[in-house]
């Protein structure tokens, strides 16, 4: 039986089964994800190459809840599958946020991407809860752009590993480990995880304004004893953001600023310098629009799950395609959301980079994407 096979039977079983809980009365849920995106990354030539992703992304879960034991716990399984429009084949055995950067020195597949998903969720009190793992990617556990990028929700596997989260009124924090590629002796490619940490500490709050001040950190490890794909075998990164935010309630939206200052270390051979950056952005968002501006300026900055131009090294992710000591631009993003809510999104997205720092011989200076995006949501609880 193929994976893909697998898969069905998998949550086959799980739907006789929550049918036989439904009639004795037992507290199921079942929830289905899809997502629909068109995403085009037109970049300025001397600062990266552009790629288009098309596809879906398609998730289906049932979960039982034990609200008797401690403050609750959970068990949760299902599948995930990402498929790209006009793929032949697909990548297996490697770290998928690497897309659409993989080589053929990869085992390829014919079906679409499958991840199994399974989780055990404990909530050792109100405000604590532990899972191990798929974990609780809620807002990217919240991460500055430069320190995750927002396309990886099309591009990267659901997280997989151990978290550990908090959530008091004084205190809000996030630790998890998202393993990303697990290696047998006979595989071509790199053992990969990530580890990262939030903190949010409330300084201000009232009914209409609030001052958080936010440290955030992010550790990315490839490599492990065994590597038969790349000669440069190791590579650990390390990005942190220290900053405040401040969010103002005005008409019917929120007017929001932050400013941040994020330090970096990357081991590998040969030895680079420490980077520093500072990232600033000011924007307004309602349930249906938002409008931001952003400046960025780093120097030997390095955050491999970082946003776009963000990295003065051309990593294997991209998109910059040649290293550089400083890198500097103001980033413009809108969106339109034509729905949001917990059933149905639909959004129409446009980003916009004006590179500050110009590259010898070169006039170009502006990149851009557009990103359409459509998700259903529906879920049952029996």
């Amino acid at each position: 039986m193929t994976c893909f096979g697998h898969c069905l039977f998998l949550l086959s079983l799980l739907f006789c089964w929550s049918v036989k809980a439904q009639t004795e009365g037992k507290p199921w849920e079942a929830e289905i994800h899809a997502e629909g995106f068109f995403r085009n990354n037109e970049y300025a030539q001397p600062y990266g190459t552009g790629y288009t992703l098309p596809g879906f992304r398609l998730s289906g879960q049932v979960a039982y809840h034990i609200s008797s034991f401690l403050s609750g716990a959970t068990i949760e399984a299902g599948v995930h599958t990402t498929g790209f429009f006009g793929a032949r084949r697909y990548p297996t055995g490697t770290w998928w946020v690497e897309l659409p950067h993989w080589t053929d020195a990869s085992w390829k597949s014919e079906m679409p991407h499958l991840v199994p998903l399974f989780a055990v969720v404990l909530h050792t009190s109100p405000e604590r809860v532990v899972r191990i793992g798929h974990l609780d990617h809620t807002a990217s556990h919240h991460l500055v752009e430069p320190l995750y990028n927002p396309e990886l929700r099309y591009s990267a596997d659901p997280e997989m590993g151990v978290q550990y989260q908090v959530n008091y009124e004084g205190f809000r924090g996030d630790a998890w480990i998202d393993w990303q590629s697990f290696t047998f002796r006979a595989d071509r490619h790199q053992e990969a995880f990530t580890a990262g940490l939030t903190l949010e500490v409330p300084l201000v709050c009232r009914s209409t304004y609030t001052l958080t001040a936010e440290l955030q950190s992010t550790a990315t490890h490839r490599g492990g004893e065994i590597s038969w794909l790349r000669h440069d075998t190791v590579h650990s990164y390390w990005a942190s953001a220290l900053g405040l935010r401040a969010s103002y309630s005005l008409f019917e939206g929120d007017l929001y600023a932050g400013a941040y200052y994020l330090p970096s270390f990357l081991r590998t051979e040969p030895q680079m310098p420490s980077g520093h950056a500072f990232y600033s952005q000011l924007g307004y968002h309602t349930p249906h629009i938002l409008a931001e501006l952003a400046y960025w300026r780093g120097k030997h900055f390095v955050a491999p799950m970082g946003a776009p131009f963000v990295n003065s090294r051309s990593l294997w992710e991209g998109p910059l395609v040649k290293d550089l000591t400083h890198t500097s631009f103001l980033g413009l993003h809108a969106r339109y959301t034509f729905f949001s809510s917990p059933l149905v999104q639909l959004s129409f997205a446009a980003r916009g980079w004006y590179h500050l720092i110009p590259f010898e011989g070169s006039s170009q200076r502006f990149s851009h994407s557009l990103e359409l995006y459509l998700a259903l949501s529906p879920s049952f609880r029996f």
